[in-house]
């Protein structure tokens, strides 16, 4: 019987599709997840200023998490008293809550949390705080206002990175 003998340069073909592919597989699962998810939310409150008399008294912006009802009454009467109900009633089991802050600043007239992106470990809370118009007459009012949402609690991970991301806009008409 005759042996055959293989060229070296066939078995270097599936040694390089096998390389290719793996190559290529891990550009692809790098993609995947590098891709940014927006998160669902509901709002739980959105005010000028809690109607308490006290007020957030920072000047800038301020990204509160609520995690458990101490979270709660460490704010205090800085959000209104139905939202202080509302939080305390939250089955932090499933939610996690948070709040933006303008803080106590007679510029600022609304805060909204326009969306909450994920991106890996990075959770980012997309904010937009209108300005009041000085062409246009206001009262001499202060005002400390504040967004509140909720969205479900298995979304964080274990060493989530919180980022406040802020836009400043004119007041709208």
């Amino acid at each position: 019987m005759k042996s055959q003998k293989i060229s070296p340069s066939i078995l270097w073909h599936p040694l390089l599709i096998l390389a290719m592919g793996i190559i290529l597989f891990g550009c692809q699962t790098n993609k995947m997840i590098a891709e940014e998810t927006i998160i669902p939310f509901e709002t739980i409150e959105k005010k000028e200023h809690a109607g308490t008399g006290d007020y957030y008294e920072a000047a800038g912006p301020k990204l509160f998490i609520i995690a458990d009802v101490n979270d709660v009454i460490e704010l205090g009467n800085t959000i209104s008293i139905s939202a202080q109900t509302d939080l305390q009633n939250l089955d932090f089991e499933k939610y996690v809550a948070f709040i933006v802050f303008r803080g106590k600043v007679p510029d600022i007239v609304d805060v909204e949390i326009q969306k909450i992106t994920q991106k890996e470990n990075e959770l980012t809370i997309h904010s937009t705080l209108f300005r009041r118009d000085p062409n246009l007459a206001h009262p001499d009012t202060v005002l400390s206002p504040y967004h509140i949402i909720k969205f479900p609690r298995n979304i964080l991970l274990r060493e989530t990175i919180f980022i406040l991301d802020v836009e400043y806009l004119p007041e709208l008409p």
